[in-house]
């Protein structure tokens, strides 16, 4: 679960400062960036530009010096979801082995963010884009149910890209990758190959269900 979903979801003026803030290129906002307008909230777990720092120099130190997130223009992402085919999975709600993009907008602007999230409800974490071979993945900073970090994670490489600009690379999975709507979120997109979505149920199917305590600490 990515803590940074529900915190812009919860402050869209937060979403208005990320979009018209510093970027690192005409769409992407760095994590440097995302930290920055972090600080002036409150946040419920400890993130800010020194824990940047000292990630950028461990195990995933280049995914997180070049972590970003996307700046798309509303209407784009909303013509996208109404593009996209419906979930393959009949399940209400994603598979915890499942990662997808989402979307949150502002409150003074046409524009807003894309952002990594998953299924995992058990993890909480901070994720954003990272680019990595080719591809875009999720890099994310770990807390455990802790409020500092406990460690850090990313995506593995293979098959589709994360579509941060809500379209699917046409040269990944053997040019089979579709965008896909997710259930449980109404923005929420993600380019299926055929076989990441076997993965991800095996993958829910071995994790233990999330301790309820998890829910006291996702309240802002």
């Amino acid at each position: 679960m990515n803590l940074l979903v529900l915190f812009v979801r919860d402050h869209p003026e937060a979403v208005d400062q990320l979009v018209e803030g510093e970027r690192i290129t005409e769409t992407a906002v760095s994590v440097e960036s995302v930290a920055a307008v972090v600080e002036r909230f409150r946040f419920p777990v400890h993130f800010d530009r020194q824990i940047v720092t000292s990630f950028a120099e461990g195990p995933f130190g280049e995914l997180f010096r070049n972590a970003y997130l996307r700046v798309v223009p509303a209407e784009r992402w909303q013509s996208q979801v109404g593009e996209a085919v419906s979930p393959r999975a009949m399940s209400k709600t994603p598979p915890r082995g499942l990662e997808w993009v989402t979307f949150a907008g502002g409150t003074r602007t046409n524009d807003g963010v894309t952002l990594p999230d998953d299924g995992d409800r058990s993890t909480l974490r901070l994720s954003l884009f990272a680019p990595a071979d080719g591809s875009v993945r999720r890099v994310s900073i770990e807390y455990g149910g802790m409020e500092r970090p406990t460690g850090a994670s990313a995506s593995v490489v293979r098959g589709c890209s994360l579509p941060d600009w809500g379209e699917c690379a046409g040269e990944e999975c053997g040019g089979d990758c579709t965008l896909e709507l997710v259930h449980g979120d109404a923005y929420g997109l993600r380019c299926h190959c055929p076989h990441e979505l076997e993965e991800a149920l095996a993958y829910e199917a071995a994790v233990p269900q999330e301790h309820p305590a998890f829910q006291e600490q996702l309240t802002w």
